[in-house]
């Protein structure tokens, strides 16, 4: 074979791999403990450089009390808010795959926290932990999200000791650390212990009496454990499970930290308490003044957090870490409401205000963005995969 030959077919096959996934990004903005009810849309990039809707999730007027996602599984779950139905979304179909009304339990009035979780047995479920009349009742409730699965046949309560097989790429799961790093989430009245613990050396420094933890992301690769002792002593320890060590985030002590998951990636917006009158949040002439179809307002709040601007600031800078190199890279938006939403393919995508873009991954950093998209329905857009075509 030529080289040239061998050329075109390299220059034809990275074609057709771009033609063979199609980038959707999913728009709008949960809302568990505000009254306005937000749409959420899949929604299509075409090759144009335009958005398509691919479908509604939840409408306006009904809202979204929970979102999470896991790239493990190729899956989105929302549970809706009123009346309460549990949504999930396949990335390689781009479409819902299952829709179930959550059937109440008695004595149970209302979820106290939701996650994702692998079950021996069941396979991806959704698990809830219930509040109830009694104190010292505690359910959870878990839903089996194979669709081959009926409604019917899908609900379980579950041991609270399921909790261990849990899963977190965007949703942080609040814990307790002690002084021995072990890692313990309450259930009620009931404890549950996790496999992981912290080593001791890396929480020197911390008072564990007067800290608050946080799993950050736990998936197939990695698992990322926050603990705070006030704004200014912040950590991010981080469980690399394909050799079982454990290292700690390179970020100052001092920097709020919004993480999520993208397979070995961990992708961070970063944040400061907010110092004087002059410390402001970045990029806020263009932000949304009016509430809208799929989200809020942002006058008086930043960032994917929805932070208060008269307490914090959030900077305009994305990171990065690719947890099997260790390196940290650094996104400088100069917009508070920007974002990273997908690392695949050795590519970045980030969203900055209304815009997508698009960036790869080198052993020199991150390249030159690409514009991919600009559109008001960007501005709601917190989460994005890639869909095969198939033949």
């Amino acid at each position: 074979m030529t080289k040239p030959l061998m050329i075109r077919l390299l220059v034809f096959s990275v074609a057709l791999g771009q033609i063979h996934a199609q980038l959707h990004v999913i728009s709008g903005n949960p809302n568990p403990k505000g009254d306005s009810a937000y749409a959420i849309d899949l929604l299509r990039i075409t090759a144009g450089g335009a958005l398509e809707q691919v479908q509604s999730l939840t409408t306006p007027g009904i809202g979204t009390e929970w979102l999470d996602v896991s790239h493990d599984w190729g899956k989105a779950v929302l549970l809706s808010k009123n009346p309460t139905r549990v949504v999930v979304v396949d990335f390689e179909k781009a479409a819902i795959v299952k829709s179930c009304p959550v059937p109440p339990i008695d004595g149970m009035r209302s979820p106290i926290t939701e996650w994702l979780a692998a079950i021996p047995g069941l396979g991806p479920t959704l698990q809830q932990h219930l509040a109830g009349e009694d104190i010292n009742r505690d359910v959870v409730q878990g839903m089996v999200l194979d669709p081959a699965v009926t409604c019917a046949k899908s609900f379980t309560t579950s041991e609270p000791n399921n909790l261990t097989y849990f899963q977190v790429e965007t949703n942080a799961l609040v814990m307790s650390t002690a002084n021995d790093g072990t890692l313990t989430r309450w259930l009620g009245r009931k404890p549950i212990t996790l496999e992981f613990t912290i080593p001791a050396a890396l929480l020197q420094g911390i008072d564990m009496h007067d800290s608050a933890s946080a799993i950050e992301v736990n998936n197939s690769q990695i698992l990322a454990v926050s603990v705070l002792q006030g704004f200014t002593n912040a950590r991010t320890f981080v469980f690399r499970k394909r050799d079982k060590s454990w290292r700690q985030l390179p970020i100052p002590a001092d920097t709020g930290r919004l993480m999520r998951a993208f397979g070995r990636y961990i992708a961070i917006v970063e944040y400061h308490r907010r110092q004087s009158d002059g410390d402001k949040s970045p990029g806020m002439r263009e932000w949304r003044r009016q509430e809208a179809r799929r989200g809020p307002a942002l006058t008086e709040r930043s960032g994917p957090l929805a932070l208060p601007t008269e307490m914090y600031t959030v900077t305009g800078r994305l990171h990065l870490y690719d947890s099997d190199s260790e390196r940290m890279y650094t996104i400088t938006t100069n917009q508070a409401d920007s974002e990273i939403i997908l690392v695949q393919d050795n590519t970045v995508y980030y969203r900055s205000s209304d815009r997508l873009y698009s960036a790869p991954l080198g052993a020199r950093g991150i390249g030159k963005p690409q514009l991919l998209v600009k559109d008001e329905a960007i501005r709601d857009a917190h989460w994005a995969f890639k869909k095969g075509i198939q033949q």
